[in-house]
């Protein structure tokens, strides 16, 4: 299967910075844009684990402040490798863990532990086009009141 590139997750796609193709085996598609991207175009020696944020996502999330689970970097961090990063002051480290206890991370997908069933955590940039499908069948007029049904 091949990854991203512009707006839909999970379609064939080519590598934002060197254009080659993009495949799950060897590639990282970002939770904020889809782009699709080679570890090595983007010089990292491993491919990360957990949810991947492009350069310029995590930039712009970083300095807009992260609302979303996926863009707290030190908490995915923590869900991921199941401890917070080592240079997470103590403070940090306590919020880190206390959040992270509601989330696993199974490889390939994001989850919200429940009481009874646990959800998947969609990416970033797939929940617009979710909204705007549900809106459609479900007949209402806009999207901002569904999504924050939906919520």
């Amino acid at each position: 299967m091949v990854r991203s590139t512009a707006g839909e997750w999970g379609k064939l796609s080519a590598c934002h910075i060197c254009g080659g193709r993009c495949y799950w085996a060897d590639s990282r598609q970002c939770w904020g844009c889809a782009r699709c991207y080679h570890p090595p175009c983007l010089q990292q020696a491993v491919v990360e684990l957990g949810p991947f944020h492009c350069p310029t996502c995590r930039g712009e999330f970083e300095a807009a402040g992260a609302e979303d689970i996926t863009l707290d970097l030190r908490v995915m961090h923590t869900v991921v490798h199941g401890q917070p990063p080592a240079h997470a002051n103590p403070d940090e480290r306590r919020r880190c863990e206390k959040v992270a206890r509601w989330f696993r991370w199974d490889g390939a997908s994001l989850w919200l532990l429940g009481a009874e069933v646990d959800r998947r955590v969609v990416p970033i940039c797939a929940r617009a086009a979710i909204v705007a499908r549900a809106a459609q069948e479900l007949g209402f007029p806009g999207g901002d009141r569904l999504y924050l049904l939906l919520k």
